[in-house]
Parts: C-alpha cells; sequence; structure tokens
C-alpha cells in the first residue's frame, strides 16, 4: 500500500504513485491500495511557494502552470467521481458510449465507497 499524507501538486505525481501501489508481483486488489489524506496545510503551502513573489522563475508561464495543475488535482480529489475514471479519462482520453467513459471503477477511492 501507499499512503500519501501531503497534498501532490500535479495529477502526474499522484498517478506515478498511485501506479507504486500496484508493483508488487501477482498482486490483486487486496494486496494494494493506494490512500491520500487531504491536508489543507499541504495545499496552502503549495500555493504559497508557488506564488511567493521571492521565488526565482524564469519563465512566469511555469508559475501557471503549476497553479493549474494544482487546481486540476483538487477538482479531481474533490469531485465525486471515481478517480480512476477521473485519472483515465483526464489523462488518456478513454472510448466512451454518450459521454460516459468506458473505464471501471475502482470500488476502492471516496467516491466509490459512498456509493
Amino acid at each position: 500500500s501507499v499512503y500519501r499524507i501531503v497534498f501532490l501538486p500535479s495529477l502526474l505525481d499522484v498517478i506515478q504513485e498511485k501506479g507504486r501501489a500496484g508493483r508488487k508481483a501477482n498482486a490483486t486488489s487486496n494486496d494494494y491500495s493506494y490512500r491520500i489524506c487531504i491536508l489543507l496545510e499541504s495545499l496552502l503551502f503549495l500555493f504559497k511557494r508557488i506564488l511567493n513573489p521571492k521565488e526565482v522563475i524564469n519563465d512566469e508561464s511555469y508559475r501557471h502552470q503549476q497553479i493549474e495543475d494544482l487546481l486540476m488535482t483538487c477538482k479531481v480529489l474533490i469531485y465525486p467521481l471515481c478517480y480512476a475514471v477521473a485519472f483515465e479519462t483526464i489523462l488518456a482520453k478513454p472510448a466512451s458510449i454518450d459521454g460516459q467513459p468506458l473505464i471501471a471503477p475502482c470500488y476502492d477511492c471516496p467516491a466509490c465507497q459512498s456509493l
């Protein structure tokens, strides 16, 4: 299992860490999990770090990209949609029927647990 106790700055970080949970050979869904604890303090820390005027950034568009990435991560983690479905929809653009992605839910994230 992988447990995250501070906020991740981008969806790519979430996907990369989520992948660590399933690296065990012959793993089943009972063998691995990925848990995120959303701490408001760590989210605020990331915003302050990104927006710090003393932080030297050669390309201002990079600062804007960091903010967009952070906001997208927030959106996915608080939106009532299965994390697996959200990640695949945003990053992989999966096949769909009538706008509904053809992705099996994980049945383990907070959105799936509330069903």
